[in-house]
């Protein structure tokens, strides 16, 4: 497990042809049981006027104490428009099939395949 911090968002993306295979916990909650898509965006504040807004998702007021999770390009559910979290939140997502469905991840500009 790597840990980094991000400003702006933290964007979960598809390594390979196939669609990402993903389920995201808040803490021990499950926000969704499984996301098939192209990735998912983790975004605070600062980042949800740039690649958050651009994948559909919520803008956030600077102020706000929240964080948005958006889903990139989703196959299934198609529509699943995401979540408004607390930015205390310890957002989890686990990778349903790592093996055929590999990912990476990228908090700013560092990058963890």
């Amino acid at each position: 497990m790597k840990k980094s911090i991000a400003i702006n968002e933290v964007s979960i993306l598809r390594q390979s042809k196939q669609a990402a295979s993903v389920k995201i916990y808040n803490g021990k909650s499950i926000i969704i049981k499984k996301l098939i898509s192209d990735g998912v965006l983790v975004s605070t504040p600062a980042g949800s006027t740039a690649y958050n807004l651009s994948v559909h998702g919520p803008i956030l007021n600077l102020d706000s104490k929240k964080i948005s999770i958006s889903p990139i390009s989703p196959f299934r559910p198609r529509r699943w428009k995401g979540k408004i979290v607390s930015d205390k939140s310890k957002i989890i997502v686990k990778n349903l099939n790592f093996k055929k469905r590999p990912i990476s991840a990228v908090a700013d500009n560092v990058e963890v395949r």
